[in-house]
């Protein structure tokens, strides 16, 4: 099914049996049919690369849960979609890791100080704000301009990766 652009969605019931449920979703709302279908024909692949708004949206979701693996397992299906539920808060963790990595060897020092931001806000294993603000020495506002710079940035490399990981069509 995920050859065809079909996401796993997986869910478990509290109280019912322990057993996850697992249904399947086609996302036609940013390729279309024609789009879909003209990639299966071609062979291309027939994912499309994800709203910028909703990664980014998803991004913030994980950074601020990134010590919760159950929240990481059930609430990234972009980062981790095609994954067993149990690997997913490690995939997704990884994956942001890895962007982070890869953003600082291309960015420059402002790109480099959102980086940063994003780490003792989020990845630390205590993260505090109000730290983070005093580590770096900037105000509440730039504080947070920061992080959101981080966000955005990072949701940009992970869509160039995947772009430039599907064969061009």
């Amino acid at each position: 099914m995920e050859v065809c652009g079909f996401e796993a969605l997986t869910s478990s019931e509290e109280g019912g049996d322990d057993r996850p449920a697992t249904g399947w979703v086609l996302d036609l709302t940013r390729r279309g049919f024609e789009g879909w279908i003209e990639s299966i024909i071609e062979g291309r692949p027939t994912r499309a690369v994800p709203n910028p708004v909703r990664l980014e949206s998803e991004l913030q979701g994980a950074l601020v849960h990134w010590n919760d693996p159950d929240w990481l397992a059930t609430n990234c299906s972009i980062l981790a979609s095609a994954a067993p539920i149990g690997e997913r808060p490690n995939i997704v963790r990884r994956a942001i890791e890895e962007a982070l990595s890869r953003v600082r060897t291309e960015g420059s020092m402002g790109t480099e100080q959102a980086c940063r931001a994003l780490e003792l806000a989020y990845m630390k294993k205590r993260a505090n704000h109000k730290e983070a603000m005093c580590s770096l020495a900037v105000s509440r506002a730039t504080f947070y301009r920061l992080c959101k710079r981080g966000i955005h940035t990072l949701a940009g490399e992970l869509l160039t990766s995947w772009r430039s990981a599907s064969p061009a069509g």
